[in-house]
């Protein structure tokens, strides 16, 4: 696996992906042809979320849900440190779908970071830069 990472965050959410990239794998396959939804934490765990849309090219989960999954972590544990899901079509790319959630979220200033994941197991991370610009933060 090779990494493209412009700094020091970046490479500490890549170690807590890589940790979990066979769990995130078994979800991504359990959930096709739909998107696969989930948190990663701190420990390199993840939590499966439950794609509502059932959409091979979009993703919904239900705030409720979402809330209860973060209310079972003890925060002394583990922190989120990024949501991730797939793109069943296998590109890494963020879709307009994606760029609206994440222009939502930095709007209610939430900068936690996306993985996308492929199928066949390639992985790329966006986040907000200093400037607040949309970018990849690494790629496998």
């Amino acid at each position: 696996m090779t990494l493209e990472a412009e700094n020091f965050s970046d490479l500490i959410l890549f170690d807590v992906a890589t940790l979990a990239t066979t769990e995130i794998l078994d979800h991504v396959a359990s959930s096709l042809p739909d998107e696969a939804v989930g948190l990663l934490w701190s420990d390199s765990t993840i939590t499966p979320l439950v794609n509502q849309a059932r959409s091979p090219t979009r993703f919904v989960v239900s705030p409720t849900l979402l809330a209860e999954a973060l209310s079972t972590v003890d925060p002394y544990d583990k922190y989120l440190v990024a949501i991730y899901h797939s793109h069943p079509s296998g590109h890494l790319a963020i879709s307009t779908d994606d760029f609206g959630t994440l222009q939502t979220q930095l709007d209610n200033n939430v900068l936690l970071p996306w993985i996308i994941v492929t199928p066949d197991g390639r992985m790329a991370a966006w986040g907000w830069n200093s400037d607040l610009c949309l970018q990849k933060l690494w790629s496998t």
